[in-house]
C-alpha cells in the first residue's frame, strides 16, 4: 500500500458539546518521505561522525596536527583542533570565528566569547580553557601578522577555512593514525560533548547543561549525538550475554539501584 500524507486543517467550527475544534481531513498528493542511505541525487548520505573516546587517541591527534604538513599551518590545525574540542561548536560555526571573536583588544585571549549559531539562530557564549587560551596565544605569536577582522582559521589565501576542508583535515588524520572512527567535521563537537558526559559521570546535571551548551531541543538527543548512547547500547547487547551463565551474572543491590532511578528520575523531572 503506498503511503499517503494527509492535510489537517483546523475550521473555526466548534463543537457545542465537547468544546473541541472540528478538523477537516483532506488527502494530499506529496507522499510521506522514506528513510533512505541515499541523497535526493542519488548519493550516499554521509556517514555519521565519531567522537574520540580515548586519552591516547586525543594526545595522538595533537602531536600529529603539530608534526604534519607545511610549518605555517601546523599551529593553525593544532589550535582548530584544541577550540574546537574546548568550546563545542558546529563546524561551520567554529569556521566562521574572526579575530575580534576570541581576542581582547589588548590582543590576549578572551574568557568567554559569543557567537551566533547559523543552524539553531540563537547565541551560544562557550567559555575559553586554558588550553584553549595557550593554543590561541601560541598560534597567533607565529603569525607575522594579523587584524581582528581576519578569520582566526584562513584557508591558505586568508580566506575562510571551508567545511569540506575540515572534514578533510579530520577524516585524513583519523586514517593516518589509524583510529577506529570514523572522522569528520562533527567530531570536534561530538568529542567535547562524550568527555563533558565521560568527564562528570556522577553530576546528575551534565545532560541538562550539554543540552543547553550544545543547543539541543532534548537531553535524549544530547546523549545520543555524544556517542554515548551507541557505548550504552553495545555493552548491553554484550552484558546480556551473562545471563546464560550464572556464575556470571552480578545484580546491584537494591540501595544502588533505587539510587540510580532517582537521579535519572530527577534528571528528566526538574
Amino acid at each position: 500500500m503506498p503511503n499517503i500524507a494527509y492535510n489537517v486543517m483546523s475550521s473555526t467550527c466548534v463543537n457545542p458539546v465537547s468544546g473541541c475544534a472540528h478538523f477537516t481531513i483532506t488527502q494530499s498528493s506529496r507522499p510521506h518521505k522514506s528513510s533512505s542511505t541515499y541523497t535526493s541525487q542519488g548519493r550516499h548520505k554521509a556517514t555519521p561522525c565519531d567522537p574520540i573516546k580515548t586519552i591516547e587517541h586525543i594526545n595522538m591527534a595533537c602531536q600529529y596536527f603539530l608534526t604534519t604538513g607545511s610549518k605555517a599551518l601546523r599551529l593553525r590545525n593544532y589550535t582548530l583542533f584544541v577550540v574546537g574540542v574546548s568550546i563545542g561548536l558546529r563546524g561551520c560555526d567554529l569556521l566562521e570565528l574572526r579575530m575580534k571573536d576570541v581576542l581582547n583588544l589588548d590582543g590576549t585571549p578572551k574568557d568567554r566569547i559569543s557567537v551566533y549559531e547559523s543552524k539553531t539562530g540563537k547565541m551560544n557564549y562557550p567559555f575559553l580553557n586554558h588550553e584553549a587560551q595557550g593554543a590561541i596565544t601560541n598560534y597567533l605569536q607565529s603569525i607575522p601578522s594579523y587584524s581582528m577582522n581576519d578569520y582566526l582559521f584562513p584557508n591558505r589565501s586568508g580566506g575562510k577555512l571551508d567545511g569540506d576542508s575540515l572534514y578533510q583535515l579530520m577524516n585524513k588524520m583519523g586514517k593516518n593514525l589509524n583510529l577506529p572512527y570514523h572522522l569528520g567535521a562533527h567530531s570536534l563537537r561530538k568529542t567535547f560533548a562524550y568527555w563533558n558526559i565521560n568527564l562528570h559521570r556522577n553530576d546528575v546535571n551534565v545532560l541538562a547543561a550539554l543540552q543547553e551548551m550544545l543547543n539541543h531541543e532534548s537531553m535524549r538527543t544530547t546523549l545520543h549525538y555524544s556517542g554515548q548512547t551507541t557505548d550504552h547500547h553495545e555493552k548491553l547487547y554484550n552484558d546480556i550475554g551473562s545471563i546464560f551463565h550464572e556464575d556470571t551474572v552480578v545484580l546491584p543491590n537494591t540501595d544502588t539501584l533505587e539510587a540510580k532511578l532517582d537521579q535519572v528520575i530527577k534528571l528528566f523531572t526538574e
